[in-house]
């Protein structure tokens, strides 16, 4: 069976009719979910350009490590996450190159 063009041939179609007249009361909202998601786009590229990105998701990571570790009472992996946290904080914040 032939894949691409002669398959979506091959396919039934719905009447004009049927596919406009079910979804015709959401044409006004596509062309605003459009420019909302381009803008949301532009604000994702320009979040992801920023290097010290990476260093913030890795501090919400420690910070969900050390609070499982307090949660088990386990103090010694509670305080190594905490630590790695504090250097990682350290080195985002502090630090000027």
């Amino acid at each position: 069976m032939a894949i691409g063009r002669t398959a979506a041939r091959s396919l039934p179609q719905m009447p004009a009719r049927g596919r406009r007249d079910a979804h015709h009361h959401l044409r006004p909202y596509v062309g605003l979910l459009f420019s909302v998601l381009a803008s949301l786009g532009d604000c994702v590229r320009q979040l992801l350009a920023d290097p010290k990105v990476f260093n913030y998701v890795i501090m919400v990571l420690y910070a969900l490590n050390a609070a499982r570790w307090a949660y088990q009472k386990n103090i010694a992996d509670c305080c190594y996450w905490l630590s790695a946290l504090a250097i990682t904080a350290t080195v985002t914040f502090l630090y000027k190159h």
